[in-house]
């Protein structure tokens, strides 16, 4: 495996693309329930302690999605492969960034109490259903 220190990981274009996007209101509302929707899904596989299991083949089809704009772009297999991987690189650290604001913040405990309430909810219908 190559080296992907830290500067080439670098999530600073990440960070700011939202930050620009976030300024927007209707990329912010797009990115919003985008967020919303992603969330809710992700529920049912946390639920199922799958998450790092989507997690990892969501992350790779967006290594995918990178590869292809690379190989589009005239790069050989190889120097594709490259840059995919630095790209999702950047991706992760920009990840743990914003991980680490909204832990900083408070939304971070606060969508863990939105999905305590979200599974709670989900096995009161499905006992219902029973």
């Amino acid at each position: 495996m190559s080296d992907l220190s830290l500067e080439k990981c670098d999530p600073r274009e990440i960070i700011e693309k939202i930050s620009n996007a976030l300024e927007s209101p209707e990329w912010s509302k797009w990115l919003n329930e985008t967020m919303q929707a992603f969330a809710a899904a992700l529920t049912g596989v946390a639920e199922r302690r799958m998450t790092d299991a989507v997690a990892a083949l969501f992350l790779a089809q967006v290594g995918s999605s990178f590869y292809a704009a690379a190989r589009m772009l005239g790069r050989g297999p190889e120097e594709a492969l490259e840059e995919a991987k630095k790209d999702l690189c950047r991706v992760y650290t920009a990840a743990l960034w914003f991980l680490r604001q909204s832990f900083d913040t408070g939304t971070l405990e606060e969508n863990y109490k939105n999905a305590l309430s979200m599974i709670a909810s989900n096995k009161e219908s499905m006992e219902k259903k029973e």
